[in-house]
């Protein structure tokens, strides 16, 4: 099939399959041949908790969003009571960047938008 721009729509059904076998091939190459990049977020989150990569153990908790306040007001408390307080700034829409969570985070899987802000109180 000629054109001068195709979609996949317009290519018969193993063309298509063939271009993503391609596609996916590419990727793996990029992967393979790329230096990793290294998470500057994960390696402070490592350093944190202690353990490196997948060694985290994954638990998952869904709030309902009036209990938003409960969990602020804990952390505040915790904060008061503390020596050293270290607050890792996110992007308020983070939720839509696919697969957030804290392991993806400290494993370095998960690489979403860009750079990190943080504020740190000494006592």
């Amino acid at each position: 099939m000629s054109c001068t721009v195709c979609f996949v729509t317009d290519l018969p059904v193993e063309d298509a399959r063939a271009l993503v076998r391609a596609i996916v091939e590419l990727a793996g190459m990029a992967d393979r041949a790329l230096p990793r990049r290294s998470s500057p977020l994960a390696a402070r989150l490592q350093k944190h908790l202690g353990v490196i990569g997948e060694a985290i153990a994954s638990t998952s908790l869904s709030l309902p969003i009036i209990e938003r306040v409960n969990v602020q007001l804990a952390l505040d408390a915790y904060e008061a009571d503390v020596e050293r307080w270290e607050m890792i700034g996110l992007i308020a829409d983070l939720g839509n960047y696919g697969g957030v969570s804290l392991p993806a985070m400290v494993s370095g899987s998960w690489h979403g938008p860009g750079g990190i802000s943080t504020a740190v109180r000494r006592g």
